[in-house]
């Protein structure tokens, strides 16, 4: 299934709270946006105190299953609220995605038609130690909730209750109920699905640590040529390259690509080029960029990986 599927709501925080899926675009207070505040390209910086993103208040159609996931950095030790639905009366209670007070560890709420918590999972590790950790809270009707963070999972129930929609309350990034637990620190690649999105959907979220951003591109490619070119201008992820005979010239161009990954690269290759090139809007991208190359000879093929990984903000 792909990332997309079912997928509401995505707010890449590059300069304002813009829905890049549809039109739920946020209304932002006191926020500052800057790279130094984002994991991808800019990101949200929350004061502590003012600061807030307010959400339409649209039916989410979650009753049965639903997914946020959020790129978040802290040091703060107060109650740090990253996403929440939750008018805290009525039948608008729905869940809270926060770093717990105190202790810093991630931790998940969530509540059932009648407002009682049927869900409340926490992990047993603090994450507010000023570094950006990938943080996702997954609900399916078949499963129960659980807690991702840095793509592994962290705490999990088998609760299959289901959620309350939640559509009389306004959701907030940032902010409990639009007053309290204010997030200090920053928040950036915010999503919303109204399905579970599974272990595997939450790798390639995470991406080994470099993050993955709306729309999720990926890139597959078979060479069988003896002269290869391919010049990409499109901001994603590849994948993989494969080749199943001799290849006597290859060149391989990243233009304006963020990050991005080739493994399994096999072929007697007599001429390999590879070229980066940001463009200047997003030259930052590249600061502390790592490449690394590796090769192996047998007496008919020529393997080569290498890797190319975004150190901004590491």
């Amino acid at each position: 299934m792909a990332l997309t599927t079912n997928l509401l709501y995505y707010y890449k925080l590059d300069g304002n709270s813009t829905d890049s899926v549809a039109s739920a675009n946020g209304t932002d207070t006191s926020i500052t946006y800057s790279s130094g505040n984002g994991k991808i390209d800019q990101g949200a910086g929350f004061n502590g105190s003012t600061s807030k993103i307010a959400l339409p208040n649209n039916d989410w159609s979650q009753s049965t299953g639903f997914s946020v996931s959020a790129w978040v950095k802290s040091s703060a030790s107060t109650d740090q609220m990253i996403i929440a639905r939750d008018n805290v009366s009525g039948t608008g209670r729905m869940f809270f995605l926060r770093l717990e007070l105190t202790t810093g560890k991630a931790e998940f709420l969530r509540f059932d038609s009648s407002t009682s918590v049927v869900t409340d999972i926490k992990s047993s590790s603090a994450y507010n130690d000023g570094n950006w950790h990938h943080i996702v809270a997954t609900f399916d009707n078949t499963i129960g909730s659980k807690i991702y963070v840095d793509g592994t999972s962290v705490a999990s129930d088998a609760v299959t209750t289901n959620n309350v929609s939640g559509a009389n309350s306004v959701p907030y990034i940032g902010i409990f109920n639009g007053a309290s637990s204010q997030m200090n620190g920053a928040i950036d690649e915010v999503g919303i699905w109204n399905r579970g999105i599974t272990s595997a959907e939450v790798t390639q979220l995470y991406n080994s640590g470099n993050g993955n951003q709306y729309p999720f591109p990926t890139y597959n490619f078979i060479i069988s040529t003896l002269s290869f070119t391919y010049s990409l201008n499109t901001i994603g992820v590849i994948k993989s390259f494969i080749s199943s005979i001799n290849t006597l010239a290859f060149t391989y161009t990243l233009n304006n690509v963020i990050f991005g990954r080739i493994t399994s690269f096999l072929v007697n290759t007599l001429s390999f080029t590879l070229t980066l090139s940001p463009i200047s809007s997003i030259v930052h991208a590249w600061q502390n960029l790592q490449t690394k190359t590796s090769a192996t000879w047998s007496d008919a093929t020529k393997t080569i990986s290498t890797w190319i990984n975004r150190g901004k903000n590491q």
